[in-house]
């Protein structure tokens, strides 16, 4: 394998004196050499040292012999199984060395040379590095679409009305962003026609398609999609300084702006829901061109068709939830420090939900058919029956479902809308693993 050769190349012919060299010795092309750098990761005590076992694992393999001595010292039998191998060291409490985050640079860096800005063991980092896998691709890899190019809803006569898309709607603005593009570009960068400048994410791995404000801390940010991955959920980065950013949570990870408290992205609303109902709602509603300067055939069921109806995940998350399935679909919401995952399943029998979340009442809107939530405030209001687009509260007042807030018909009541989106379940509490998970009643 390349990165063998280029690694040693790098690094020339040294003995196994630091830890940093006894890692580089798993990639060298003699056995004994390789063996014993096993047996001396495998027999300490040092549990961390396993993820550069782990990392050579997935690129090239290790000696045969080498899983017999890791099964005998975990007390397992998970053989060559590279993500069980993953789930296993993710739940062990261990915080890797600057010398592995180091050799995890240099092997990286052989995939894509500019994996190394993002994977500088001089910077800081909030997120345990063991746990970055590569995802398949070089840096854009996955192309973002920068200012892309919207049409009028008239001329996108090639979407299907039951075709998933992606909904926003920024002081008045409607937009909808087609599921069939955004697998393949996973990332755009916006300006709405007030100035907001929007980044919306779409992970395909953990279903989350998440609308940010992309202006934090006073400043601006443009981002690309890395080619890495942590807990199955892409790694954005900034342009500006090659920072990585969890596409869920939207804050900096590793690298220079890591560990900074200020610069969060700020979550919009953004909803999935079928091309014919966000039309209806939004006639004169824009949506993203297929001439996004690509060549790509944009079918409606994309590489990623199987991975959807699977009920496993591509790649490893070591701690799991099991009060649900691990792809169970789910809406999740942050507010105020606390998070709560509603299963979409709930709204197969319903339109509406009352609930509360960080102690406020919360009112949801959901359809399972059409995978669509939305999330409002409800204060102390008790609404009693929805008809289309209007609800009835319990004193025989009509409020209307409008986009951005409920708002009493010929009253002064007004409750905002609250930013949320869909996600795999695994993916969610492996994010917020202190989440809360509502109950549909016993009757």
């Amino acid at each position: 394998m390349h990165v063998i050769i280029l690694v040693i190349g790098l690094f020339g012919q040294v003995g196994a004196a630091t830890e940093f060299d006894l890692y580089l010795n798993l990639l060298r092309e003699d056995a004994d050499t390789r063996r014993n750098a096993v047996q001396r990761i495998t027999g300490g005590t040092d549990t961390s040292r396993w993820a550069a076992l782990l990392d050579v694992m997935y690129f090239k393999g290790l000696p045969q012999e080498a899983y017999a001595m890791m099964n005998r010292a975990a007390h397992v039998d998970y053989g060559r199984n590279w993500p069980r191998w993953m789930e296993w060291l993710g739940q062990k409490n261990i915080r890797p060395s600057k010398a592995y985050r180091r050799f995890k640079q240099v092997l990286f860096s052989q995939i894509d040379p500019t994996f190394s800005a993002f994977l500088n063991p001089n910077m800081p980092t909030t997120i345990r590095w063991d746990e970055i896998a590569w995802g398949g691709v070089k840096k854009d890899g996955i192309p973002s679409l920068d200012q892309p190019k919207m049409i009028p809803a008239d001329e996108a006569d090639w979407l299907d009305d039951d075709e998933p898309v992606f909904g926003l709607v920024i002081n008045g603005e409607a937009r909808a962003y087609p599921l069939r593009i955004m697998d393949w570009h996973e990332l755009a960068n916006i300006t709405f026609n007030n100035g907001t400048p929007v980044a919306l994410s779409y992970c395909t791995l953990c279903g989350a398609a998440i609308a940010y404000n992309a202006r934090a801390g006073g400043r601006y940010f443009h981002f690309g999609t890395s080619g890495l991955l942590y807990r199955s959920n892409k790694l954005m980065y900034d342009r500006e300084t090659h920072s990585l950013w969890s596409a869920m949570t939207g804050r900096p990870v590793s690298g220079l702006l890591a560990g900074n408290d200020t610069l969060v992205l700020q979550p919009l609303p953004v909803e999935r829901t079928q091309w014919a109902d966000w039309r209806r709602r939004h006639p004169q509603t824009t949506v993203l061109s297929r001439k996004t300067g690509f060549r790509r055939v944009y079918k409606r069921y994309s590489g990623y068709y199987r991975y959807f109806k699977s009920p496993k995940t591509m790649f490893p998350v070591a701690r799991k939830d099991t009060r649900l399935p691990q792809k169970a679909i789910v809406f999740g919401a942050h507010l105020l420090g606390v998070s709560r995952a509603w299963p979409l399943s709930v709204f197969a029998t319903r339109t509406t939900l009352r609930d509360t979340l960080a102690g406020q009442g919360v009112w949801l809107i959901g359809d399972e058919e059409r995978q669509s939530v939305r999330l409002y405030r409800s204060g102390t209001t008790l609404f009693l029956k929805r008809n289309n687009d209007q609800l009835l509260d319990d004193k025989g007042h009509i409020w209307e479902i409008r986009e951005n807030a409920l708002v009493e018909q010929n009253g002064p009541g007004r409750y905002e809308r609250l930013p949320g989106h869909l996600a795999y379940w695994f993916a969610w509490q492996a994010f917020f693993p202190g989440t809360t998970l509502y109950r549909r009643p016993q009757p």
